[in-house]
């Protein structure tokens, strides 16, 4: 038996506002008013492939594999409408890409009794890059990541970043 599939999702998310008085933490001045803008695009992709064998008795093999790639492109400013500057501007892209394989099996001759194994082994690759980013205060995001992770079915776990 085989299955597999794919899902996709796109979410947008635009927002502004405005200021009545705020505190520019970077300069240290008031801002007596100002506006406020914002604009969070996301898409995700997720893909899915598995196969099932059951033709030894009481016993299941299987092998499974999922993909996901997903986007973000993030957009945030604020003006100071009085004096006509910007306060602060970021825009950052970012991408994330992740490859997970599983398999293992199933071994059950009693109802009372089972015995199973696995393996899982999952890699994420997400890169960030800001197209502007005006705002003195160092950002919050990673500028890049490599995540590997490795789940066995003994008491081992390895995981790292690269």
């Amino acid at each position: 038996m085989h299955f597999g599939g794919v899902q996709t999702e796109w979410t947008r998310q635009k927002g502004d506002g405005t200021i009545d008085s705020d505190l520019d933490f970077d300069s240290a001045s008031l801002v007596g008013s100002g506006t406020v803008f914002g604009d969070l695009d996301k898409f995700t992709r997720d893909e899915s492939v598995g196969l099932r064998y059951t033709k030894i008795p009481f016993t299941v093999v299987f092998a499974e594999a999922r993909l996901q790639q997903e986007s973000i492109s993030q957009y945030e400013n604020e003006v100071d409408s009085g004096a006509g500057v910007t306060i602060f501007e970021r825009n950052t892209e970012a991408s994330s890409d992740l490859r997970e394989v599983r398999g293992g099996f199933s071994f059950s001759p009693w109802t009372a009794i089972s015995l199973r194994g696995q393996y899982t082994r999952r890699a994420r690759d997400t890169d960030y890059d800001h197209l502007v980013d005006t705002n003195a205060m160092p950002s919050p995001f990673i500028l890049s990541g490599k995540w590997l992770f490795g789940v066995y079915t003994e008491p081992q776990t390895g995981n790292g970043r690269s």
